[in-house]
């Protein structure tokens, strides 16, 4: 097994940036977590996207509650409410453009 889960960054400071940047959501698969496509996050984040990746509220290698994972219509809202969240906020607001938001998920993600 290759997987190698990578530290999540909080309160990252971010460079001093001439306009804002694309917003990346990254969407877990069943019963994984925000972690598990970290590779792919880093990446993103390197070619300069902001990415965010939530945890789908029981439906996580941490809390599995399969009764949760099967209402498949949750981890739309999910990511609505992520959005909203972090164009609402005053920190990421300066730094997002809010025509240049990008969705990835995989497995129930997608």
């Amino acid at each position: 097994n290759n997987f190698k889960l990578l530290h999540e960054q909080r309160d990252a400071p971010l460079p001093q940036l001439n306009k804002k940047q694309p917003l990346i959501i990254v969407s877990h698969a069943y019963q994984s977590n925000r972690q598990s496509l970290a590779w792919l996050q880093e990446l993103l984040a390197a070619n300069g996207y902001i990415v965010a990746a939530p945890d789908h509220y029981g439906c996580t290698s941490y809390i599995p509650r399969p009764e949760e994972c099967v209402k498949h219509w949750e981890r739309p809202k999910d990511i609505t409410f992520l959005i909203e969240q972090i164009l609402a906020d005053d920190f990421f607001k300066q730094y997002v453009d809010p025509e240049k938001i990008g969705f990835i998920g995989y497995e129930l993600g997608s």
